[in-house]
């Protein structure tokens, strides 16, 4: 027997993961994902919180993700990550990080943030 879930069911479950820290339009993009995912692969995804959380993590911008990640300020984590951009620009900041990402794992931009992969 399987239950199926709402988008909006599967993004309250997530805002309750007390751990995780969801805002709603993370959790949001995220179920929305998720979704997408099912219907490119042509399979159900299980819907379990604890696997959402340590496969994904939620960042206000590209360049917060690459400061959490490298525990560096902006230009020296630029540096480390060998990636290459005009400083001068947040826009080209931001899409020389986003193009990393995705290179590496999986981005996903929403109003407010990005939701990262958990697999660097």
């Amino acid at each position: 027997m399987k239950l199926q879930l709402s988008t909006s069911h599967a993004v309250d479950l997530l805002r309750q993961d007390e751990y995780a820290g969801w805002s709603y339009h993370g959790a949001t993009a995220l179920v929305e994902y998720l979704e997408n995912m099912e219907d490119e692969l042509g399979e159900e995804i299980n819907f379990n919180c604890i696997d959402f959380r340590c496969g994904f993590s939620e960042y206000k911008s590209a360049q917060d993700w690459l400061t959490s990640h490298y525990g560096r300020p902006l230009k020296d984590a630029l540096k480390f990550a060998d990636i290459d951009c005009d400083l001068s620009s947040d826009y080209d900041v931001d899409e020389s990080i986003s193009e990393f990402i995705r290179d590496r794992g999986t981005l996903v931009d929403f109003d407010g943030g990005v939701i990262v992969s958990s697999n660097f």
